[in-house]
């Protein structure tokens, strides 16, 4: 139905169905990457990052999705102002670079010996997404 009518659709629509193949190309790179660490007994980093770096960009997304929605880009305006796209991108690389660099660095569960680094990285990125 949405190749039929693909020119009439909104550009949120678009940016929705990204979200849902980066949540897709996410699980399948973490089903590989599981597989393989299951099988061999240690972890591919290749395959590993990979699957960080679909998170983040999906986590990103989404939450940028729902900040320029409630904007009304795509709902009750058909373009955001110029200098409010503009904040929008910087906090999206604000965003992208906090939460690769926290999911990189503090893995979950991990036990990480100096609780400051894990305060440093896991603070500017939880205020980032409750300001969002």
């Amino acid at each position: 139905l949405c190749l039929r009518w693909w020119p009439k659709l909104f550009g949120i629509q678009h940016c929705i169905s990204a979200v849902v193949v980066l949540g897709l190309l996410e699980a399948g790179v973490w089903y590989w990457d599981l597989r393989v660490f299951n099988s061999r007994g240690s972890r591919n980093p290749v395959l590993y990052y990979l699957a960080i770096l679909f998170a983040v960009c999906k986590r990103s997304f989404s939450y940028l999705l729902a900040l320029v929605a409630s904007l009304g880009w795509g709902i009750t305006r058909p373009y955001l102002e110029a200098s409010v796209g503009r904040r929008v991108r910087i906090l999206a690389c604000c965003f992208i670079v906090g939460d690769a660099v926290q999911q990189v660095v503090v893995p979950p569960r991990s036990t990480c010996e100096s609780s400051w680094v894990i305060v440093a990285l896991v603070f500017p990125v939880a205020l980032l997404k409750s300001a969002v």
